[in-house]
């Protein structure tokens, strides 16, 4: 973008990370580029910006009070509710959950400040349709098992900004 600044290399103390190169402009301390690497400092993902001029006025944004939806409180009526990952890597706090009241799918999303990943569990119904798989697309992996639970199964799926073998792991 044409301005001087600054590149920090965010390394992970831990495997289940991937390490940041971000870059922030020295003048304004607004962060121009970020990109997530593989553990061998490959490029997945970038987002940067090529064109900017900081400063000026900014338009005022009013948003409605109807365009607001209000939370409701829904009620789970399924197994998928005991579900709760056993393991998730140190320093992913939960910072969201929601039911979806129609299948009673929880999805979870954790974050540790910087990444973050979701965990969906779905009910035994529809846990009967849907096959396991693995995939990843730049920096976020997909992961989608099953998980006995003695007398069925749910799906457990978890999608984020994550190696694969870290999702894999939650998962499981």
């Amino acid at each position: 973008a044409n301005r001087l600044s600054t590149a920090i290399l965010v390394k992970p103390r831990d495997q289940f990370r991937l390490p940041y190169l971000i870059t922030v402009d020295n003048q304004s301390d607004l962060m121009l580029k970020s990109v997530i690497l593989d553990n061998a400092g490959k490029p997945l993902e970038r987002l940067q910006f090529v064109n900017i001029q900081i400063g000026g006025e900014f338009d005022t944004l009013e948003v409605s009070a109807d365009a607001i939806a209000p939370c409701q409180e829904t009620s789970i009526n399924d197994a998928s509710a005991s579900y709760q990952p056993s393991w998730i890597p140190p320093g992913y706090v939960s910072v969201l959950t929601d039911v979806d009241p129609r299948s009673n799918q929880i999805m979870t999303t954790f974050s540790d400040g910087l990444a973050s990943f979701s965990v969906f569990v779905e009910s035994a119904q529809i846990s009967a349709m849907l096959p396991p798989f693995l995939s990843s697309n730049g920096a976020t992996s997909a992961v989608s098992i099953k998980v006995d639970m003695g007398a069925f199964e749910l799906t457990v799926s978890v999608v984020g900004e994550i190696s694969m073998e870290t999702a894999e792991k939650i998962a499981r």
